[in-house]
């Protein structure tokens, strides 16, 4: 479930998307292993316009990084994110424009020690 979401326009036309998720958790069959319940944050590149927006699924260029496990659904924890992904979001889109991935999963990572203080 989207929660929020940020789009940047690269210079070749294309968006980039940040937007945090909410899974309810459970079996994956697709990938055979069983995810926790918490929020994501996804980094996705889109084609976008006026009515949709289109993307490559399986790309090494969109991923999704899991920020924190819940119990249930919170609208604290929901809040602490969005106001932590929305302090780090241009430094967040610098990193994915150059594809750092291992410095924008520790940003994440960062989230989640910081809110289990």
């Amino acid at each position: 479930m989207k929660i929020k979401g940020w789009y940047k326009q690269k210079k070749d036309g294309l968006w980039m998307k940040i937007e945090i998720l909410y899974s309810t958790g459970g079996m994956n069959y697709f990938y055979g292993k069983s995810e926790p319940r918490g929020y994501s944050v996804a980094f996705t590149t889109v084609e976008k316009d006026d009515w949709c927006e289109k993307y490559a699924p399986m790309s090494d260029e969109n991923f999704r990084i899991f920020a924190k496990e819940v119990k249930r659904k919170s609208k604290k924890v929901e809040r602490e994110l969005i106001e932590y992904v929305g302090s780090i979001i241009d430094g967040l889109f610098n990193l994915y424009e150059k594809m750092d991935k291992e410095a924008i999963f520790n940003k994440i990572r960062e989230f989640n020690k910081r809110s289990k203080k």
